[in-house]
């Protein structure tokens, strides 16, 4: 969720998420549900970068690639209380080696960029399982 967004909430654990349907989550399946959606948003904005950059729109494939490694990011700092295992955290320190050769190859228009996006996606993914 970007800045500018009504949700966006950068003081929030979650930020951008404020509640589920007017309710705040207070009881843990509900949080559990909530911290499984946040880690599949992540897929989808990525997977989102991967079409648009083999589609050729690379800037908005840029944008995405961006917000899904902030996301990331601010999730990963949380430490203990990321939504992440430890496993996991360790797991992504790899993936942000690439992100400023994937943005760059995304800001040249490189059609490179989308192979190293598929990449990055399958590494994702096997990391969360």
């Amino acid at each position: 969720m970007r800045e500018g967004h009504p949700a966006f909430r950068p003081d929030h654990p979650h930020p951008g998420i404020r509640s589920i349907g007017g309710v705040k989550p207070r009881c843990r399946l509900v949080e559990a549900r909530l911290d499984r959606f946040l880690i599949h948003d992540r897929v989808g904005e990525l997977g989102a970068a991967v079409i648009d950059a083999r589609r050729g729109d690379y800037e908005p494939a840029r944008q995405a690639a961006s917000d899904f490694f902030t996301s990331l990011r601010i999730e990963t700092d949380r430490g203990k209380e990321s939504v992440l295992s430890q496993a996991q955290r360790e797991g992504v320190q790899a993936l942000f080696t690439q992100r400023d050769e994937i943005i760059t190859l995304l800001a040249r228009s490189d059609p490179a960029a989308a192979d190293r996006l598929s990449d990055l996606y399958v590494s994702y993914r096997k990391i969360m399982k």
